[in-house]
């Protein structure tokens, strides 16, 4: 679901970039991004104490911000790209439909033969 992975990118992915992705099935994607979080915590800490206008720590604030939002931003599509390949794959549809004024959730499955 891509919202679902939206979620999973901003919450959980704010500690460990790549989630989002990792839960759209894309790992190539989530793997870069949990090194650039990996590679901004090095930098930040050889830069640590030697002030805020030093290039090095503005480097790792970009390497760490720019890959979470980027995963928060394309982690849905990644999801619908995920499951338009599943569907193809095993001829599987999965909707879900959420209905607000009768607060249900229904979920509807079809297997094309």
């Amino acid at each position: 679901m891509p919202s679902l992975a939206c979620l999973q990118a901003i919450f959980p992915g704010i500690l460990g970039h790549g989630y989002g992705h990792l839960y759209a099935g894309d790992k190539l994607t989530g793997n870069i991004l949990i090194a650039s979080e990996v590679c901004s915590f090095w930098i930040f800490l050889t830069a640590f104490g030697q002030g805020w206008d030093n290039p090095n720590f503005i480097t790792a604030q970009y390497l760490f911000w720019i890959p979470w939002l980027y995963d928060v931003i394309h982690s849905p599509f990644a999801a619908s790209a995920y499951n338009k390949y599943i569907e193809k794959k095993y001829n599987i549809s999965i909707n879900v439909k959420i209905i607000s004024e009768d607060k249900r959730v229904f979920i509807t499955m079809k297997y094309i033969f």
